[in-house]
């Protein structure tokens, strides 16, 4: 079985100039107890793309364990301005990670 990975959130209110982050969800499934910085980035990008309207030029982010409370981060430049996101696994239930993002800047 391999693990999924669900966006619980984008709890961010991320407002830099004109740019602005609200809640959704999403899921992509993981190979093992991490989430790969690659699939983060996978569905980081699109979650971004659809709370502010435009896709975002780049998204860089580090692996997230699959345990309640491990965090990482995420770098992502839209529209000229980079966010900086805190990712949090909320919950861990067999082969689902909830996570939450969160703008730190």
């Amino acid at each position: 079985m391999r693990p999924r990975l669900l966006a619980a959130s984008l709890l961010a209110a991320a407002v830099c100039s004109g740019t602005a982050l609200a809640g959704c969800s999403g899921s992509v499934s993981i190979g093992s107890k991490t989430v790969s910085a690659d699939k983060l980035e996978e569905q980081v990008k699109p979650l971004v793309e659809k709370q502010v309207g435009r896709a975002p030029e780049s998204v860089s982010c580090k692996e997230l364990k699959a345990e309640v409370d491990a965090t990482s981060s995420c770098t992502v430049k839209v529209s000229g301005q980079t966010l900086e996101l805190k990712v949090t696994a909320t919950k861990v239930d067999g082969t689902d990670v909830e996570f939450s993002l969160k703008q730190t800047n």
